[in-house]
C-alpha cells in the first residue's frame, strides 16, 4: 500500500483517537471538504526524496504533515489529537508498497492559529520523516 494508505490505516483504525474527532471517517487526505465537522485530520505529504542504497534496495524518504484543526477557543484538543497522532505514528511499523517503514518520527511541530471572522482555527501535529525500503 502506498505511504497515504499506509498512514491513513494506522490513523483510522485507532479508536482513541476516533473519540477525539468529529467521527472516526474525519481523516482527510489534503484538503478537509467545506462539510467537514471539527476536529478533523489532514495527511499531506510534504515532500520526497528516493535514494538507492544498501546493495540496491530502494530506499524512500518522504516527509508527511499530519495535524489535527480545530475550530475553537482553546487549543486543548487539537493538542491532544496531536499528542494521539505522535503516539500512533512514531517508532511504529508500517508496512508500505510492499516494503517495510524503517522509520516513522516526528522531525518539526505544527502549531499555530488562524482566524476568519470571529472563528478561530486551531491547527495542531507535526512533520513526520517516513523512510521506507522496498
Amino acid at each position: 500500500m502506498s505511504a497515504r494508505t499506509a498512514l491513513y490505516v494506522r490513523l483510522s483504525g485507532d479508536a482513541t483517537l476516533a473519540a477525539l474527532l468529529a467521527s472516526p471517517q474525519s481523516i482527510y487526505y489534503q484538503v478537509a471538504p467545506q462539510t467537514a465537522t471539527f476536529p478533523y485530520v489532514v495527511l499531506s505529504k510534504s515532500a520526497g526524496t528516493p535514494d538507492w542504497q544498501f546493495a540496491g534496495a530502494h530506499v524512500q524518504q518522504e516527509v508527511w504533515v499530519c495535524k489535527a484543526i480545530d475550530k475553537a477557543s482553546s487549543a486543548g484538543r487539537a493538542e491532544q489529537i496531536a499528542a494521539r497522532i505522535d503516539d500512533l505514528l512514531t517508532d511504529q511499523p508500517l508496512t508500505v508498497d510492499g516494503g517495510l517503514a524503517l522509520a516513522v518520527f516526528r522531525e518539526s511541530d505544527i502549531s499555530y492559529s488562524e482566524t476568519s471572522g470571529a472563528d478561530v482555527f486551531r491547527h495542531d501535529g507535526g512533520l513526520y520523516r517516513l523512510v521506507t525500503a522496498g
